[in-house]
């Protein structure tokens, strides 16, 4: 039996067991990161150095918490996914066990770890709106790991980047719940964006909603580290096939955002462009969460989420840590600033 690579892979060296795939998985485990893999070094050294070296977009960190928006959607249209990638989603679906019942579970402490991990992202895209949120995870005590669309959109503004973004790490609801303004507790402060790095092919403009979510992942770097929030690491799972998915974030239809809720599942697809399919449950909302797995990967993410394809099923899809993402996460994260 082929040994598995079940260790971390994140700041350090990467376990001498799994420095190739034929030591760490099956056969057609190679075969499918194997094919992501060929879809990484496809990307130009001029396109990776360009994320490599990006100086972020750098906001002017408005102290100012906003009141809470509604999330929006992150919908992918089927007629742009390759009909042999639909194919192979439909096959999912068949499993009648995969589209039952709802299994998000309420986080009631979100104070704790690894829960305090886990922020909201709000984006408030012009002065004076409310903020638009998304889910994200502190990976460095300035840093959070979450989806480029839940920072970068250029039919909002002419540069396609907010007006400020405020991170909330552990949020939760208050009691009583107040009818306007802040309805949400912030137990270990707020963190207030200085830089956003996003893929540059990520804002390509000539290409359409499923060819961006391989590129759909970003690190907000904030004008102060948030101390006493928790972090969680990020790496390249190379055991990805059926390995474990779980997601902590916050959900349009769980108290409006305002409470943690986790789900479960399992990679459904390895997917050869750099992403995932799997079916935990989730709304707008949720979008920009870390996925994390079980055992030695529960508190590393292997994934951040990204979109779904609606076709009467929901298809949820993944953008996948890659090596390469992983340098490029790597250098924005612990970049001087």
């Amino acid at each position: 039996m082929k040994s598995r690579c079940t260790a971390p892979f994140h700041f350090a060296a990467a376990l001498a067991a799994c420095s190739t795939l034929a030591a760490c998985g099956s056969d057609d485990l190679a075969d499918s990161y194997g094919a992501i893999a060929e879809a990484d070094a496809a990307v130009s050294d001029d396109e990776k150095r360009a994320d490599l070296e990006s100086d972020g977009y750098e906001l002017e960190a408005i102290e100012q918490l906003p009141a809470l928006g509604a999330p929006e959607e992150s919908v992918v249209d089927p007629q742009d996914v390759p009909d042999e990638v639909m194919t192979e989603l439909r096959e999912q679906i068949i499993d009648k066990a995969i589209v039952g019942a709802d299994n998000r579970a309420i986080v009631r402490n979100s104070r704790v770890t690894p829960f305090k991990a886990v922020v909201q992202v709000l984006a408030q895209w012009k002065k004076g709106e409310a903020g638009i949120p998304c889910t994200g995870t502190m990976v460095a005590g300035d840093a959070v790991l979450t989806a480029a669309h839940c920072l970068y959109n250029s039919t909002r503004t002419a540069n396609g980047f907010p007006y400020s973004v405020s991170v909330v790490p552990g949020l939760y609801p208050k009691s009583p719940l107040p009818a306007s303004g802040v309805q949400y507790n912030t137990p270990f402060g707020v963190g207030y964006a200085k830089k956003l790095f996003v893929p540059d092919r990520f804002k390509s403009t000539d290409q359409d909603a499923w060819s961006r979510i391989p590129f759909d992942y970003a690190v907000i770097r904030l004008k102060a580290a948030i101390p006493n929030a928790g972090t969680r690491s990020f790496g390249v799972l190379e055991d990805l096939l059926s390995a474990p998915a779980v997601l902590d974030g916050y959900h349009e239809d769980k108290q409006d955002c305002l409470q943690m809720y986790e789900s479960k599942d399992r990679v459904r697809k390895v997917l050869a462009d750099g992403s995932f399919n799997h079916f935990t449950d989730l709304k707008p909302g949720a979008s920009g969460g870390g996925i994390v797995g079980s055992g030695a990967w529960s508190n590393t993410i292997f994934g951040v989420q990204s979109s779904h394809i609606d076709e009467g099923n929901r298809y949820n899809i993944a953008s996948t840590i890659t090596e390469s993402k992983y340098r490029s996460i790597k250098s924005w994260v612990t970049r001087v600033l």
